[in-house]
């Protein structure tokens, strides 16, 4: 048994470090697959808002950097479609 609790201890110490995880959900609704999101929610936390100016990509970039600066477990995402 103790050989088991060694071998163990051992996996565990080299199993890398992972960054925390962000999850992104976006609803869609039949026949409007392709609809543009204009707001975001962090489940249980802030939300944001897309700038007129800014691309969906740019969008959901500036949030991820945000939400990954400020958080250190798993998140998730939470895309509000509409205009």
């Amino acid at each position: 048994m103790n050989g088991l609790k060694k071998r163990i201890t051992d996996l565990e110490l080299m199993q890398p470090q992972l960054d925390p995880i962000t999850i992104i959900i976006r609803f869609l609704a039949p026949g409007n697959l392709c609809s543009p999101f204009n707001h975001l929610s962090l489940h249980g936390g802030p939300a944001w808002v897309r700038e007129s100016s800014e691309s969906e990509i740019d969008f959901e970039n500036r949030v991820l950097q945000e939400v990954r600066s400020n958080q250190s477990s798993a998140n998730n995402l939470i895309f509000v479609t509409g205009g």
